[in-house]
């Protein structure tokens, strides 16, 4: 059975709040389209705009993408996104990465 999986991963700042300079973010983000492709066999990026609060209570805003691909449940678990989340989250260096899968919302 196929569902629905959605990775939303900022692309400009790391998750310390230092920049990502243009040429890292574009990198980043075809590294990641190919990872998931390799692993699903194709994803939708879809461009956004997110905030998050950091450590000292101030606001941060960044675009960032969201990355929607099919995930066949016969062969991939709960506990495999999040594995892939977690490889993601190293790869951007973000504190977080949101994913939703089957109907759910999750951390990284």
């Amino acid at each position: 059975m196929l569902k629905m999986v959605t990775f939303t991963i900022g692309m400009e700042k790391y998750g310390n709040g230092n920049e990502i300079d243009r040429e890292s973010q574009e990198f980043s983000r075809k590294a990641t389209m190919r990872y998931l492709s390799d692993l699903f066999g194709g994803v939708t990026v879809i461009e956004n705009e997110g905030a998050w609060v950091n450590g000292r209570g101030e606001l941060v805003v960044e675009k960032g993408i969201t990355v929607k691909t099919a995930v066949d449940t016969t062969s991939k678990s709960l506990s495999d996104v999040m594995a892939i989340a977690e490889n993601l989250n190293v790869w951007h260096m973000q504190e977080s990465i949101m994913i939703e899968f089957d109907g759910m919302v999750y951390f990284s």
